[in-house]
């Protein structure tokens, strides 16, 4: 079972890495369809940087699962629950801490 969460845990890593590297906000669900007037409203650099960041340490928990799992042998399936639960509400938080917060928006100029 760990290797499950080893393998969705480095996943998500290259994908974090790819998207930060390459500036792919295409990757980012909902954003990628929006209409131009729409994403004027973000600045996408930040968008890009605030996203892979969390893809990071959302692959983080995962892979943390996994090793916590391979030293505890014994509590496998509880650790490896634990860090599905917490891979699940960290990418809530991540979504709502997003549309929430004004770090993302483009700055609105004053005439």
């Amino acid at each position: 079972m760990w290797k499950i969460n080893l393998i969705s845990g480095l996943s998500i890593l290259l994908l974090s890495i790819v998207m930060r590297a390459f500036s792919l906000s295409i990757l980012i669900a909902g954003y990628n369809t929006a209409s131009k007037e729409y994403k004027k409203k973000y600045n996408e650099k930040k968008l890009v940087k605030y996203v892979s960041n969390f893809l990071a340490i959302s692959a983080g928990i995962l892979l943390a699962g996994s090793v916590i799992s391979i030293i505890y042998s014994n509590f496998e399936e509880i650790i490896l629950t634990f860090s599905w639960i917490f891979f699940t509400l960290f990418i809530v938080f991540a979504v709502i801490y997003i549309n929430l917060t004004d770090k993302v928006r483009a700055k609105k100029h004053s005439n």
